[in-house]
């Protein structure tokens, strides 16, 4: 860096990339990385562009004066590919011409040069050069060197195979990314369906993340792909999700501008999967229903898309309201596929209290943000809690529950109401209550399975 008469400073554009920030973190400290996630401006020396991905580059606080770090570290000899012998880093007292570009230059400008032959190298062909074979890159701990020809291989990013140029670590020889991986968008826009030829959308911009770990996964009730609705099979796979609610997909289904679905679609096309074709077929066991988690009766049947792992019962897809009301509620509950956009917290069931997977079937309130899941739905309008999300939804359809009843076995008035786990275990059996039906005393802690009562009266 002989040729700049101030000291310059070396910069890490990704030094705190690796902070995560909590919802009241300073706005200001945000803003800083976003800042130095776009920043850009032109190297001194070779001309071209200092952006993130080239991670460093040393800065003067004097002037304006900024270079690659590649560029101010450049060796004071080369062994380059176009030429036989050594060349050597040097100011030229006269004029040149870069025998490789063809490039004329000034007196004292940067060359590499060969004594023997008079043959010059300017400095941009030869970061140019160096730039496409060395990258440091937020994903890994060390530099990454390019495979300077084409192979077909196992990317670490998508984990498909592709064909191209790889970058691969030298300490950690079994990682290789490719380089349409390695030179992703940090942020995904994709608001206007037109920008993923109307195949999906979504109203939150989408954050290139390098992992997706199964501590994150579980906390999420294992998220699929929402774009092809599959499970991300290994959590060091890179996604691209949404920061602001649950939405989550592939790398290659988030960029794919070809054609990820057929576009000629007939019936049945169910809206929870809107994308593909689905077909009543013989139900296979081990295949959970997408909608209640229940499995599959032997030999009987199922609507199932042939291209990847969704599956429904016939009264799962065919018998849920799109809509449903409650005496006491003047807005309608809709019938949801996925999680809510911008839902900050935990799913809960305001009629059996209990926590819900989001990626399962469910009704929401949009006006009053609460939530049933779709195992407890069908009997809103009759009752107060309902059945098990993981029994079937229409175990208790034809029964009304609530009234109050005289029975033989206790001298207080008592309820007929499905058991919940706090009601604890029968007076009777000292079986468990939960999912139940059960009569519960208002003025004590009484209760006993239905079957177990003697007698009643209304």
């Amino acid at each position: 860096m002989f040729e700049h008469q101030h000291p310059l400073s070396l910069v890490d554009l990704q030094l705190d990339d690796d902070l995560t920030y909590e919802e009241d973190d300073d706005e200001e400290e945000k803003q800083e990385l976003t800042a130095k996630q776009e920043f850009h401006c032109r190297c001194n020396r070779c001309g071209e562009e200092i952006n993130w991905y080239h991670r460093y580059y040393y800065n003067c606080n004097d002037c304006v004066y900024s270079i690659h770090k590649f560029c101010g570290e450049v060796p004071p000899t080369l062994e380059h590919h176009s030429h036989r012998h050594t060349l050597i880093l040097l100011q030229r007292e006269i004029g040149w011409k870069c025998d490789v570009c063809r490039t004329h230059h000034q007196p004292e400008e940067l060359t590499y040069l060969c004594s023997q032959c008079d043959f010059d190298i300017d400095l941009k062909c030869v970061t140019e050069w160096l730039k496409t074979s060395i990258i440091h890159h937020p994903s890994h701990m060390h530099p990454l060197v390019s495979i300077t020809r084409d192979i077909m291989c196992l990317c670490d990013a998508c984990g498909k195979k592709h064909e191209g140029i790889f970058y691969h670590c030298t300490t950690c020889p079994r990682f290789l990314i490719n380089s349409d991986c390695a030179f992703l968008e940090k942020k995904l826009f994709i608001q206007d369906a037109t920008a993923t030829d109307g195949f999906f959308s979504h109203i939150h911009p989408l954050t290139l993340a390098y992992s997706f770990p199964e501590a994150d996964q579980k906390a999420n009730h294992y998220p699929s792909c929402r774009v092809c609705d599959e499970f991300v099979d290994n959590e060091n796979l890179w996604i691209y999700k949404c920061d602001d609610c649950r939405y989550y997909t592939h790398l290659d289904c988030a960029t794919a501008r070809g054609e990820p679905f057929m576009s000629i679609f007939s019936t049945p096309v169910h809206d929870a999967h809107p994308n593909h074709l689905i077909q009543r077929v013989q139900s296979r066991l081990g295949n959970g229903c997408r909608s209640c988690l229940r499995g599959f009766n032997e030999n009987g049947l199922s609507y199932s898309c042939p291209t990847c792992e969704f599956h429904l019962h016939p009264e799962c897809a065919l018998f849920l309201p799109k809509t449903i009301r409650h005496k006491f509620d003047k807005h309608p509950m809709k019938l949801s596929y996925f999680p809510i956009e911008n839902h900050k917290s935990r799913y809960f069931c305001e009629v059996c209290e209990e926590e819900f997977d989001p990626e399962r079937w469910f009704y929401h309130c949009y006006d009053c943000v609460q939530s049933t899941h779709s195992a407890c739905s069908p009997l809103i309008l009759d009752c107060r809690r309902a059945a098990d999300y993981y029994l079937p939804i229409h175990e208790f359809l034809n029964i009304k529950f609530g009234g109050i009843h005289n029975i033989e076995d206790h001298s207080h008035p008592v309820s007929f109401d499905q058991g919940i786990e706090s009601d604890g275990d029968c007076d009777s059996c000292s079986y468990s209550m939960r999912y139940k039906m059960i009569f519960k005393c208002l003025q004590c802690k009484y209760a006993i399975h239905f079957r177990c009562c003697k007698s009643f009266n209304n």
